[in-house]
């Protein structure tokens, strides 16, 4: 993740039939992650959950307690719905995030964008959707990764920082050299 001056080490923990394995957790404390990014986060329990695993993954490893915050990342409809319930859920909470392609997938929608590359009204509104829930938490609101580089990619960051998010998850140094450039 990366954003104005700050960049941030996220390890994806994944939920599965409502269960987070520990495993994942104690990898990701273990890698000196500065937060745990949740996928497919359906509630704010599912966030707790985290949080107390994050608890016993830290003990177990010397760390501060706390020092891993969490970045919840909505990818199915359910979990745009719940976003209320992730408000306050745990002080752990560090940003929102949502994946379009995953939520692209999930909704049935056979294209992320139109012909001018504006994206689909579902996904636009889902994209505000955390927008919206992010500043009512207080965290950052943390726009979705890309497959794009180049033109393409800078101006979806320009997007992002125009409409209110303050961070763009990462996926190649290419990305990342973008973002730093933008956000000087």
């Amino acid at each position: 993740m990366a954003e104005a001056g700050v960049e941030t080490l996220l390890i994806p923990v994944t939920v599965v039939a409502g269960e987070i394995a520990l495993a994942e957790v104690e990898r990701c404390v273990a890698a000196g992650a500065q937060a745990a990014l949740l996928r497919g986060v359906p509630t704010g329990a599912d966030l707790g959950h985290l949080a107390a695993l994050l608890a016993v993954a830290e003990a177990r490893a010397g760390c501060m307690e706390g020092a891993t915050r969490i970045v919840a990342e909505v990818t199915t409809a359910r979990g745009l719905l719940e976003l209320r319930s992730l408000v306050g859920a745990t002080p752990r909470l560090g940003g929102l995030s949502w994946d379009a392609e995953a939520l692209r997938e999930n909704l049935g929608v056979t294209v992320l964008r139109d012909a001018e590359g504006r994206l689909l009204p579902p996904l636009a509104q889902a994209r505000s959707l955390v927008l919206i829930a992010a500043a009512a938490a207080g965290v950052p609101a943390i726009d979705t990764s890309s497959a794009d580089e180049g033109e393409v990619f800078r101006q979806e960051c320009r997007e992002a920082l125009r409409d209110g998010f303050t961070a763009k998850l990462v996926t190649t140094m290419e990305q990342l050299r973008i973002v730093r450039e933008i956000t000087g």
